[in-house]
């Protein structure tokens, strides 16, 4: 997952320099914010294993089903941080000429949202039952189709203009969407009929209100460690164009090494 935002900055830093800064801020930016929804989105795990331990297969559907609808409701507010972006950039003190294209880049991303939550909801039910091959495949395909949207997009091809960041912006949304829907067509598979039918009580505002609850300190936890790394790539920021994109490239090299301690 972590190569998606990679291949875009090695794609688009042959573009043009102002584009790599506005990508790699643009990238920063709504992570600080989807991080903190990523990390809420991991209830779905402690409830998807208890019903797993249980041997409790509607459980597992009705906890993949409301994963979905907390996912939609919790991408309504990100949705309108991403579709005006330039604000929250001024108020971090950014250097100006990078923000409005910055910006354009996190607004080109803001449809891919919903993608993004419920794929965290379906991977975290399958993890649960120990599915993980499904999540690997997606994120494989999703970066081969990243980097071929990329270099059309980015470049112009086939008829297409040349978009520069904004085209790997709309790139990065069409990744996640790949990546959803190869777990959305993984899920029956392993979940029998997750998709044929609403579950009972899928809609009931108490439950979903719980998964929230449980979720908000998740999201909290995660949020705080990825905070700091966002704090000073933005102080960073504050000082120029080219500092910013070098530092960002360096925490880009530390992230993939992270990677494997983290498998």
């Amino acid at each position: 997952m972590i190569l998606l935002g990679t291949v875009d900055a090695m794609m688009v830093g042959h573009y043009s320099p102002d584009a790599l800064a506005a990508v790699l801020l643009g990238n920063v930016y709504s992570w600080a914010l989807l991080v903190f929804g990523y990390g809420v989105m991991m209830c779905v795990d402690p409830i998807a294993s208890q019903a797993y331990g249980a041997g409790d297969r509607a459980a597992i559907r009705l906890v993949l089903q409301r994963g979905l609808v907390l996912a939609g409701l919790l991408s309504v507010p990100f949705v309108f941080l991403f579709l005006d972006a330039e604000p929250g950039m001024r108020l971090l003190r950014q250097r100006p000429e990078v923000i409005p294209l910055a910006a354009a880049w996190v607004r080109a991303t803001a449809p891919g949202v919903p993608a993004f939550f419920a794929m965290i909801a379906m991977r975290q039910v399958l993890q649960s039952m120990h599915v993980t091959r499904p999540m690997i495949v997606a994120v494989v395909v999703a970066n081969l189709v990243n980097a071929a949207c990329n270099a059309v997009l980015v470049y112009g091809a086939f008829g297409l203009p040349a978009l520069g960041a904004v085209g790997s912006g709309i790139s990065t949304c069409i990744g996640r969407y790949t990546m959803a829907i190869v777990l959305a067509l993984a899920v029956p598979g392993a979940i029998e009929g997750a998709w044929r039918r609403p579950e009972p009580g899928l809609g009931d505002p108490r439950a979903i209100l719980r998964m929230f609850v449980i979720g908000v300190p998740i999201g909290f936890q995660i949020a705080l460690e990825i905070w700091v790394f966002v704090t000073v790539s933005f102080l960073i920021g504050a000082m120029g164009r080219d500092m910013f994109s070098a530092h960002q490239i360096a925490i880009n090299l530390e992230a993939i090494s992270f990677m494997v301690p983290v498998g």
